[in-house]
């Protein structure tokens, strides 16, 4: 979709060098940021039980587990966001940014979240300060106080 707007300059044009650190961001965060969020919030849905199982206690492990792979994950874009930050792709922002606001804005409530890093926290800070995410705040009724 954003190939078909590059007007937006959201996506990298396709013969820039910066196109590949896109895609690994975005498919990064989808099978393994996302991936780890999901755990944390829906733990039933990693576990098959029988009645000889302990199910509180398969979930809580299942959301441990989770929780110290989301630290992982927010670790490696904290690490990658002050080498070379604002952005995830440098000085512009770019639609990785607002795929990491997405799941970083559901951080808020699970057991490590983005917020307590400090590049993390800048970047969603910068986020927010966006006319389009606060647009999308106001009409969803959300809000995020960091």
């Amino acid at each position: 979709m954003l190939d078909q707007h590059p007007e937006s300059s959201l996506a990298p044009r396709l013969n820039s060098p910066k196109r590949g650190t896109y895609y690994q961001y975005l498919f990064w965060m989808a099978s393994t940021l996302q991936e780890a969020a999901n755990r944390w919030a829906h733990p039933e849905h990693y576990l098959e039980f029988n009645l000889s199982e302990d199910r509180a206690k398969s979930l809580s492990y299942v959301v441990d587990k989770a929780t110290q792979e989301l630290a992982r994950c927010w670790q490696i874009i904290e690490n990658d966001l002050a080498k070379q930050g604002p952005w995830l792709l440098g000085d512009s922002v770019s639609g990785v940014d607002y795929h990491l606001f997405m799941i970083a804005y559901w951080s808020r409530r699970y057991g490590s979240r983005a917020q307590d890093f400090p590049n993390l926290k800048q970047h969603m800070q910068a986020m927010l300060a966006l006319p389009s995410i606060q647009n999308m705040m106001e009409e969803e009724g959300l809000s995020f106080a960091l």
